[in-house]
């Protein structure tokens, strides 16, 4: 043994643990550790078959932290074991950790938000790993902070994402400081940093868009055109069923991720009326369909979309570009400003127009007949 350096005893209770309760062991070389004691908890049952036929029946286990000495790793055991709570499945101790903690914020702080939304927290929790197993008393501001400079300026993180994961730390903080787990709550002090440099939307030339026209045949580029000309979000699009569509009063319904953008009514552009009697003619549930009349994942779509993009040798846009190039050409046409943010599903920031008017379906028709490739 190396001098100076303290051998770790392996120590047990003069009483063993109950059934369920848990265990502190010493892991194997310990003196290479500095945290060389292991407590873990059950983590529900699992049975298995014994050699001899029998079915046997064992706990799996959790990790809830690793410790430097037994005695630290006892406590915390017992008080993981006089301090739970069963009532919504999280055990309520200064020791819970950051993401047993997350899992009853979670379904508040996601309530009635959009697909998209979710998917975005989502996205942002991944990249607060190093924190999930860490006792949420043992998190502090500046570990959380470290998080966020590196994704931000070592990664290239947008402040966007970083803003959802402080969001995620102040639910899981509030909640912690309401039960008295932490003394106060650390998402407070998190900085994301400057916001970023909005990026400059790029739409579609005229050029290109007579270009569509004129390829019209293609049934991927006349969507790419109701694409342009409704100003609908990719999922909206593909999620237009054949009952959404009123040919003859020249309108469709659709939109799902916002308030003010759900099932709104989108009047059908002369320039693509034609297309869209074709689809409707098809008879398939979905207005947009393969050629097995199955609707289209957005994965898919996106791909034939790029497809289109590399054949006629259009660099640098993303389907977004679409819906950006409808927006422009409302603004250069001198468009109503609100009967824009109605098709466009936009929340207006005017409590005047989200409240008191209302624009009908004529009017509607009306702005959308004002556009023509002359606004772009």
């Amino acid at each position: 043994m190396v001098k100076g350096k303290k051998k770790n005893e392996r120590k047990t209770r003069k009483l063993r643990y109950p059934n369920g309760y848990g265990t502190v062991h010493l892991l194997s070389c310990p003196e290479k550790r500095r945290k060389p004691y292991i407590v873990q908890v059950p983590d529900g049952i699992k049975t298995y078959q014994a050699k001899d036929g029998t079915i046997k029946i064992q706990y799996s286990y959790k990790t809830l932290c690793y410790v430097k000495t037994w005695e630290e790793g006892d406590q915390i055991l017992r008080d993981y074991n006089n301090k739970k709570k069963y009532g919504d499945g999280c055990i309520l101790t200064k020791y819970a950790t950051f993401d047993e903690i997350h899992r009853i914020v979670l379904p508040k702080y996601t309530k009635d938000r959009s697909a998209s939304i979710i998917t975005a927290y989502r996205s942002a929790y991944k990249h607060l790993n190093k924190i999930y197993h860490l006792p949420i008393n043992e998190i502090k501001a500046a570990a959380i902070q470290a998080i966020f400079d590196d994704l931000r300026e070592n990664k290239g993180l947008g402040s966007k994402t970083i803003s959802n994961m402080k969001h995620i730390c102040k639910q899981v903080f509030s909640y912690a400081y309401e039960n008295d787990l932490v003394d106060k709550n650390y998402a407070d002090f998190l900085k994301i940093g400057a916001a970023d440099k909005p990026k400059e939307k790029k739409i579609f030339t005229r050029e290109q868009v007579e270009m569509f026209f004129a390829n019209d045949q293609d049934p991927i580029v006349n969507t790419i055109l109701i694409y342009i000309f409704t100003g609908l979000r990719i999922s909206e699009l593909l999620l237009i069923k054949r009952n959404d569509v009123h040919i003859k009063e020249r309108y469709l319904i659709g939109g799902i991720k916002t308030a003010a953008g759900k099932n709104r009514i989108i009047p059908i552009h002369h320039y693509i009326e034609q297309y869209i009697i074709d689809w409707y003619a098809k008879g398939f549930e979905y207005l947009i369909t393969d050629k097995k009349g199955k609707p289209y994942n957005k994965s898919t779509y996106r791909f034939q979309f790029m497809k289109v993009m590399e054949k006629y040798n259009i660099k640098d846009v993303t389907n977004h570009c679409c819906r950006h190039t409808l927006s422009t050409m409302f603004d250069n046409a001198n468009v109503n400003k609100v009967a824009a943010q109605k098709i466009l599903g936009h929340v207006s920031s005017d409590l005047d127009e989200r409240v008191y008017i209302h624009k009908s379906l004529d009017r509607l028709i009306e702005a959308m007949d004002m556009v023509t490739l002359d606004a772009l």
